[in-house]
Order: structure tokens, then C-alpha cells, then sequence
């Protein structure tokens, strides 16, 4: 370690703290200059401290700690508003399908709609393992393959020897589908055979992968 040669001439500071100096330092004769904190009329609050003399920086270690604390709490509170989101949209779309989603996964989630009349279309998919048991006597829910209505209506078949459902639903060879017509002018909601005779569409489908314990879910408002 270099020993640097110092003048330091100090007096007690109007307004200071108990214990606390005002200090000015001057490099002396033969001095290093090239220690930047100790540069010529430079002025500090100083405050004796195991036999030495330290700057009083009690108040930037005070302002760190300020920001660290509030960096942390806006970290927390982002990761809380997407749990909280993330929640929601499981229940709303549980309740869309008669399942309890609370303890799901939401894996991919997109939704389009917006505007005067809500048009527009929600996919999502939901990693949701044990399902399969309880789907078969729920209102909606039937054994998959869909019916050439539903599988029209979305693009495709999903069954054994279907197709993919939007370009975004895997083939699934053993699992159950959900169809639900929420148009105006539907008399029965879970009787597909009015879906294609309107001027627009209004319907929920899901499909759920057994094998895989994933739902796909998505509907439509035009």
C-alpha cells in the first residue's frame, strides 16, 4: 500500500451531528495528486473512526438500501400481478367448461378480443393432469372424436385419425372434447347442429389430451 502525504485542516461544522468534523485535505508537499479523492479544496464531512477519519456517507449507504428495497418490492409486486392473472384467467375459464383449473398451469394463453362488440378469439393451453376421470359426465363433454360440425367450425378433427384444431392443437388419440354453443339463437347450447347456419359464431370448444393431462381450450365471437 502507498503512503500518501496529506494536509487536512479541520473544525467543527455548524449543524453537524455529535462527533462529526468538517474536514478539508490538501495534498502536501510531494503528494500523490493523481488520488482523485483527494484533490486540492476538496471538502468532506468527516467522522473519527478507529483512529482514523472516514466520509460520512450514511446517507448514500441509507439511499442504496432505499433502492434495493424498492427494486425488491416492485419485484415482488410484478410477480404477484402475473400469478394474480394468471389465476384469473384459470378460473374464468374453468367455469367456461365446468372444471376446477385452480390447480393448473397455464402454458401458452393469447386473446384477440377487444373492440365495441368483444369480437375475437382465446387459446390457451392448460397443463391440468387427472382430469380424464371426471369428464365423462360432465354437461358438454364427450369422447373424442369431435363431430364433423365442431371439427369444422375450428379447423379440424382431433381424434385418432384427425387433423390439428386451429394449426395449433396437437393430434390427440385419447382424450375428451368440449363444445358449447353461446350464440343468441341457440336452443340447446351443447347441440352443434345450428353452429354453421348463422351469419356469425359465438362458441367455446376444449379438448383434453389424457395422455398428455393438457386442455386446449378456445373460442370464438364474430
Amino acid at each position: 500500500m502507498q503512503n500518501i502525504k496529506c494536509k487536512i485542516d479541520c473544525a467543527t461544522a455548524s449543524g453537524a451531528s455529535k462527533g462529526q468534523i468538517a474536514c478539508r485535505v490538501s495534498p502536501a508537499s510531494g503528494g500523490d495528486t493523481r488520488i482523485k479523492a483527494l484533490r486540492p479544496g476538496h471538502s468532506r464531512r468527516l467522522r473519527p473512526w478507529g483512529g482514523f477519519l472516514r466520509p460520512n456517507l450514511e446517507g448514500v449507504t441509507d439511499m442504496k438500501r432505499f433502492l434495493t428495497l424498492a427494486l425488491m418490492v416492485f419485484a415482488m409486486a410484478c410477480a404477484l400481478s402475473g400469478c394474480v392473472g394468471e389465476g384469473r384467467e384459470l378460473s374464468r375459464m374453468g367455469k367456461a367448461v365446468g372444471l376446477d383449473l385452480s390447480g393448473g398451469t397455464l402454458l401458452q394463453f393469447e386473446d384477440s378480443h377487444g373492440g365495441f362488440h368483444g369480437d375475437g378469439e382465446t387459446f390457451a393451453v392448460v397443463e391440468a393432469d387427472g382430469l380424464a376421470e371426471g369428464l365423462a359426465g360432465l354437461p358438454g363433454w364427450k369422447p373424442l372424436p369431435m363431430t364433423e360440425q365442431v371439427g369444422a367450425a375450428v379447423g379440424g378433427v382431433c381424434g385418432p385419425e384427425g387433423v390439428t384444431m386451429m394449426g395449433r392443437i396437437p393430434e390427440i388419440g385419447e382424450g375428451f372434447y368440449y363444445f358449447h354453443d353461446r350464440h343468441q339463437e341457440s336452443a340447446d347450447p351443447y347441440d352443434d347442429t345450428g353452429l354453421h347456419g348463422r351469419f356469425s359464431y359465438n362458441f367455446t370448444v376444449a379438448a383434453y389430451d389424457s395422455a398428455e393431462g393438457r386442455l386446449y381450450y378456445y373460442e370464438l365471437d364474430t
